[in-house]
């Protein structure tokens, strides 16, 4: 049960990761336009749905 924990965890970790990336890379580009900002929130809350 302890590995299954420790798996969990690690994804949990990495789906934050790429969710924080998701956001700075939308942010970066927000300059152009709010629309990738949006989707950059959307797909971080799908890649947090999937794990």
């Amino acid at each position: 049960m302890s590995p299954l924990v420790a798996l969990i965890v690690a994804a949990a970790a990495v789906t934050v990761v790429l969710g924080v990336i998701g956001v700075v890379l939308a942010a970066l580009r927000r300059r152009r336009s709010r629309t990738s900002d949006q989707a950059g929130t959307i797909f971080a809350l799908r890649t947090a749905v999937v794990a």
